[in-house]
This record gives C-alpha cells, sequence and structure tokens, in this order.
C-alpha cells in the first residue's frame, strides 16, 4: 500500500527473468508501470512511510553446464540487491549491492529504518545451513549506520515485518528445525557493522 492507503503497489511477471513494478488505485482504476520489463526478477516491494519504494532485485545469471558429451546454459536466478524508486522523480537506484545476497527491505514506521535480510559477514565454514543462512539488518537511513540484529534468518521466507511502534520485528527462521516467526526487540540485540 501507499503511506496514503490510496494505491496498491504490485510487481507484474513479464517473461522469463523480466518484471515490471506498477500501482493501481484501491478501486481498479488507474493502472501505472513505475518500471518496466526490468531485466531480473523485482520481488517484495515496500512502499515505506518515508514515500520511498524499496525493493529486491534478483538478475538473470546464466551457467554453462557440461559433461563429457554435451554443454547446455542453465539460467537461475542470482543473488538479491535493494533498490530504491523515487515516486515524485521516478528516479531509481541501487541502494545494498555489495557483493553479499540482500533481500526484503521493509521500512519502519517512522521511515528512518530499513530492515532486510543479507548474508553479509556469513562467510565462515560454520554457516551451512542454506535456507537460514541470512541475517536480519537494519539500516539507519538517515546516518547509514548499519546494525545487525541476528543470524539464522531465511533468505526465502519473506521479509520482515515492523511492529506499529518501530520496537519489533518479526522474522521467519527454521530455527530448531523447524519453521516459525520469531518477534524480537531490535535495539536489544543491534550490533554495529
Amino acid at each position: 500500500w501507499s503511506p496514503d492507503g490510496e494505491n496498491i503497489l504490485f510487481v507484474r511477471g513479464e517473461g522469463l527473468y523480466s518484471s515490471s513494478l506498477l500501482t493501481i488505485k484501491k478501486n481498479g482504476a488507474g493502472l501505472k508501470t513505475l518500471l518496466a520489463k526490468s531485466q531480473g526478477f523485482i520481488a517484495t516491494p515496500n512502499w515505506g512511510s518515508n514515500n520511498q519504494i524499496y525493493y529486491t532485485l534478483l538478475k538473470p545469471r546464466k551457467t554453462l553446464v557440461k559433461t563429457e558429451s554435451q554443454s547446455e546454459e542453465c539460467w537461475g536466478l542470482d543473488q538479491g540487491s535493494v533498490w530504491v524508486y523515487d515516486p515524485s522523480t521516478g528516479e531509481h537506484s541501487s541502494l545494498l549491492d555489495d557483493g553479499n545476497d540482500n533481500r526484503h527491505p521493509v521500512v519502519s514506521p517512522t521511515g528512518r529504518y530499513l530492515a532486510y535480510i543479507s548474508t553479509r559477514g556469513n562467510d565462515g565454514a560454520e554457516v551451512k545451513v542454506i535456507r537460514d543462512r541470512g541475517s536480519l539488518f537494519i539500516l539507519d537511513l538517515k546516518t547509514g549506520e548499519r546494525l545487525r540484529i541476528t543470524d539464522g534468518v531465511s533468505l526465502n521466507g519473506g521479509p520482515p515485518c515492523w511492529s506499529p511502534d518501530g520496537d519489533r520485528l518479526v522474522f521467519f527462521s527454521f530455527r530448531d528445525n523447524r519453521p516459525a516467526a520469531w518477534i524480537l526487540e531490535w535495539r536489544k540485540y543491534a550490533i554495529k557493522d
């Protein structure tokens, strides 16, 4: 939803590894394309209370697979990066594209903080569980400070969710070998990255 509650933000697939970011008024009128046929898969867009739209972009990746008798191209999605779109200017730019898999950006109710999931810092030998290889981070959009909140967060479980007061975050994880939603007061666990 837009901050004023009048528009719905959504993604439309445009063929293999191409997608568009659109809005439509809540009454079903006024379909508007914000980003047309982006090369990659746009996922989990979030229209923040700061009136900026944040989204994950997963770009296509080609891998050549060879056997003794043949070689074939295989296509898939590469790691994610977080982008920001300004509805007032139509400009979009990369916000988190640092060589890590960054996904699922969600703006806090105040518009100051951006929660997201990333593989940043999870490259040690002890990190072997693929499904929960992410960590929950918060980026202070005012100062640029990055805070690590907790590890063992699912990259594929969807975006975290802020409490209405902005004091708690809910996220998905397979901790203890069972899928569950977890809730925590993020300021208690924040470590400067």
